[in-house]
């Protein structure tokens, strides 16, 4: 009986030390999978790194054709690297632009209520919605809204767009619902807010082809001066330019207005679009450039990163034949719309991004409704006649 034992306990602690055995033997080559999974895992999918590595690595790995294909607000899906079709062109200014969306009262009426955590709660509902039609119809994360220009001139005929006539007030306003567009995150961003636009464009009958001349104090203190506040202090993700020309030149080959300015003397570090035509303006109205590459050249080398048409997207690479710009000009201004388009966690895993929870059930919903009314409520200003002492 004891040897029988004996015999048991023999074969149970070999059959324990096999089972031992096959679980490292298993444990290792699992971590040797993983670990060859990390190292075969292409940088631009690789959380670890900064959003801005990863997409200087994307954009690395595109072909020039491919790289022209996503110059435009219509950016070509690449299915072999695992971007989709995407659209840079939404509007959210009082609501997303579409339908069935909830719709918050007039820019210039809620300046009226001179209160930027009022507008952070409205731009807050409506990047909920943004996420929401993301999820129901694949609508894209960047907008382009707000609308900063003061509205110094009553002749405009788009003063409804903008928060006030005073820069100050306009800024302070655009910072709140700025901060509302991009969420609490403190690293994904719920949308991309878009600052427009850059800059005194606040002329209708001549907006395609008007210059708007002034001094440098004029421009630095009252035109640019919202853009400069949301540059240093909310960390603004987007600018757009104007189709105007400034002192002359066209704003979206302005290299003073966008690089001088924008981004070496204001630390800006988003993208640049332009205004839908923007770049075509400078040889089909301003007559600034002969061509269409050369349209090209003038806007990417100033600094803007895409256009709004199809004038990039046709002629870049003819642009970098002709040596008129050069494929670092071309990949730099990539790497700045891929950063942002990363930063909304678009090629990230979904339970790494917190606003990808959001549903389309966000889309017009009775909270929404009753915060569009608080809005609308706080915007009326009433004026009160009193007798003036001594008239």
């Amino acid at each position: 009986m004891l040897k029988r034992d004996k015999q048991i306990r023999g074969v149970f602690c070999l059959f324990s030390r096999s089972i031992i055995a096959l679980t490292l033997v298993w444990f290792l080559a699992a971590s040797a999978m993983a670990l060859a999974d990390d190292i075969n895992l292409p940088i631009y999918m690789d959380t670890s790194y900064s959003f801005e590595e990863r997409a200087a690595d994307l954009v690395s790995r595109m072909t020039p054709g491919e790289k022209q294909s996503q110059l435009g607000n219509g950016m070509e899906a690449i299915p072999r690297l695992g971007i989709r079709g995407y659209n840079l062109w939404s509007e959210g200014l009082h609501g997303v632009m579409a339908e069935g969306a909830t719709s918050f009262p007039s820019s210039f009426a809620v300046g009226a209520s001179w209160d930027p955590a009022l507008l952070k709660m409205e731009a807050s509902a409506i990047s909920d919605e943004a996420r929401g039609f993301a999820a129901l119809k694949g609508k894209g994360l960047t907008y382009w809204s707000p609308v900063v220009e003061p509205a110094r001139d009553p002749r405009w005929g788009r003063n409804a767009e903008s928060y006030s006539e005073d820069p100050f007030m306009a800024a302070e306003m655009a910072g709140g619902f700025i901060m509302g567009m991009k969420g609490q995150d403190p690293k994904y961003l719920k949308t991309v807010p878009t600052a427009k636009h850059y800059v005194a464009n606040n002329s209708e009958f001549n907006r395609h082809d008007g210059s708007s001349d002034m001094d440098e104090r004029d421009l630095r203190e009252y035109y640019a001066y919202p853009y400069k506040y949301l540059s240093e202090s909310v960390d603004l993700t987007g600018v757009m330019s104007s189709y105007n020309r400034v002192n002359g030149v066209p704003a979206s080959a302005n290299l003073y207005l966008i690089d001088s300015l924008l981004r070496k003397t204001w630390g800006f570090d988003g993208y640049v679009t332009g205004d839908c035509g923007a770049v075509q303006d400078m040889y089909l109205h301003h007559q600034y450039a002969a061509t269409g590459q050369e349209a090209t050249a003038l806007g990417m080398k100033a600094g803007v990163d895409c256009d709004c048409g199809t004038v990039y997207n046709t002629y870049a690479l003819d642009a970098i034949d002709a040596g008129l710009m050069t494929g670092d000009d071309l990949d730099r201004a990539l790497v700045n719309v891929f950063t942002v388009r990363m930063r909304t966690g678009e090629f990230d895993p979904a339970g790494d991004v917190a606003y990808s929870g959001i549903t389309p059930d966000v889309i017009e919903s009775p909270e929404h409704a009753a915060l569009a009314l608080e809005v609308a409520e706080k915007t009326p200003v009433l004026l009160e006649n009193r007798e003036v002492p001594g008239q």
